[in-house]
This record gives C-alpha cells, structure tokens and sequence, in this order.
C-alpha cells in the first residue's frame, strides 16, 4: 500500500470514527475490545501513527458498517477481489434474516451465517467429530435450495457438510451429505464452504 497515501486514509478513518462512534455509542476502549486490539493499537490507526494493512482497513470498515473504500478510496487497486457479502443469519436463530454485509476479499461464496455465541456444534450424522465454533466465526455458504445457479460440483474428497433448519425447528443442524433429511423437511439448506474467522 502507498505509504503518502497513509495521510488520507487515516484522515478519512477519524472522521468516520467521530460520526460512528456516536451512532454506535461506543468508546475507543469498548470498540478496541471488541475488535480484539488494544485501545492505544486503535488510537495509532486514529491518529495516524501506526500505518493500516488492507486487512485492518477491512476490518475497520466492517466495525464502522462503512464500505471499505470510504477509508481507502484506492483500496480496490489494492485488492482488486474485494466484495461485499450478506451475513444473512446468526446460527440459533435462522428463522430472523439479518440486515447486515461485511467487506470480504474474495467472491467464492453467496453469503455468510455469523456464529452467535462460543459453543461446540454436533454433527448430525453419528460421528463424533463436532464443529468447534466461536463467537463471530463466519460459515461461509450457498443456499442449496434456492439458488437456481447452484450446482454442486465436487471439489475435492472431502465429504460435504450442509446448514440445515428443519421445518418447524429454531436452530441450524449441521449434517454431512446423505445424513441429511429430504429437502422437503426443510426450510434452510446451505452447502458450507468453509468455516472462516473474521
């Protein structure tokens, strides 16, 4: 990233942080914990003094729900793969749709479920394998019942694993392909493609 082009980055980051910061009713202590950084690592990138990587940028602007490139207006040049995503649902409630997106570097998936609270998901399928899943994980995901341009193509050996809500039901399942109740037993069926961190 250009470094003279630090200036107005920074510039454009505390503005932003001046008018969110009272929409959000957050400090610089709170938004620093809740970014997982210090508070003075959160001044610095405030002030100026410590440069912003792409990645901070994106988190930045993810936190602010501001697009990326209201920080960086060249962010683009840098990342040319940046793209904004729905995070549709939290995993114990995929009965409420979420009016949220994140900024994320790569267009492999549809959308995201955001992992709501820190706990071990079973897998629906007799094996004694559970997904180890942590507040604010991301499943990434393609909606396996509605998307008419799905097609499922195998990628890999790797058994696929789906984000199921039964109907009737008040969370998500996870079941492995086969596992899995005929479609018309369900209301939500997503292919995921990863488990990421964010």
């Amino acid at each position: 990233m250009n470094t003279g082009n630090q200036a107005e980055i920074a510039g454009n980051l505390k503005r932003i942080w001046n008018i969110r910061k009272k929409e959000m009713k957050v400090t610089q202590a709170l938004a620093a914990t809740q970014l997982n950084w210090t508070q003075g690592a959160l001044s610095q990138y405030l002030n100026g003094i410590t440069p912003m990587s792409v990645q901070t940028i994106i988190k930045l602007a993810n936190y602010l729900d501001v697009h990326a490139t209201e920080i960086d207006p060249n962010i683009e040049k840098s990342l040319p793969c940046v793209a904004t995503k729905e995070v549709r649902y939290v995993t114990n409630d995929p009965n409420v749709m979420l009016n949220e997106s994140i900024v994320w570097p790569e267009e492999s998936c549809k959308f995201f479920v955001r992992v709501d609270k820190e706990y071990l998901i079973e897998v629906d399928d007799g094996a004694s394998r559970p997904w180890q899943a942590f507040e604010g994980m991301l499943f990434k995901c393609i909606d396996v019942l509605n998307d008419i341009h799905y097609k499922q193509t195998r990628m890999s050996t790797n058994r696929p694993f789906y984000l199921v809500q039964k109907k009737g039901a008040d969370e998500f399942v996870i079941f492995s392909e086969g596992s899995e109740p005929p479609n018309d037993k369900l209301s939500k069926k997503f292919l995921i493609l990863d488990l990421s961190v964010y």
